[in-house]
């Protein structure tokens, strides 16, 4: 099972970035019921060691809180593929919920995350937009910001990878301690 740990959107955020869905030929945009914030990804993992993550995320404590969506950036993937992301106004409480989901995980057994947690939430895949063109749209959207909306929880998803692009599922919930 292939799993990664996410923050859901509200329908209005989603709404606010799909907005953004347009003007970059050879894009495949992430379709709105997709869009999530990935908290971790964790990968394939067998039955013991889902149940054990479900368990170990069931620890983690953390308040509501509010967050926005600001900015617009890519990230090169490989030599022909990019991914275009919208940023997030990291809200301390936000790093702080990512750092325990993190060390919930390693306490799995599970390797960490090498890289340092860079909060953003995919919007496309870019295969053949000339480059200029996909500078252009990025500074055409740098000042993109979506209202405050506030997190009540964040999930665990499993995610079937297809021709069309992955498709998830909430396995489970886990809300925020009021």
């Amino acid at each position: 099972m292939r799993l990664f740990i996410a923050i859901d959107l509200p329908e209005h955020i989603r709404e606010q970035v799909t907005r953004l869905h347009h003007g970059l030929p050879g894009t495949r945009w992430t379709p709105p019921e997709q869009l999530h914030l990935t908290l971790r990804f964790i990968g394939d993992v067998n039955e013991p060691i889902y149940e054990t993550i479900i368990e170990r995320l069931a620890q983690v404590r953390f308040p509501p809180f509010q967050m926005r969506i600001r900015g617009v950036g890519q990230f090169l993937k490989a030599k022909l593929s990019q991914i275009l992301w919208v940023g997030i106004a990291a809200e301390e409480t936000l790093l702080d919920l990512q750092a325990q989901v993190e060390k919930e995980i390693r306490g799995t057994g599970l390797p960490g995350e090498k890289r340092a947690y860079q909060p953003h939430i995919t919007i496309a895949r870019i295969k053949n937009t000339p480059r200029q063109r996909l500078m252009d749209y990025v500074e055409q959207f740098s000042h993109f910001e979506s209202d405050d909306f506030t997190v009540h929880a964040f999930y665990l998803y499993s995610s079937i990878l297809r021709p069309e692009g992955a498709r998830h599922h909430i396995e489970a919930e886990f809300p925020a301690n009021s």
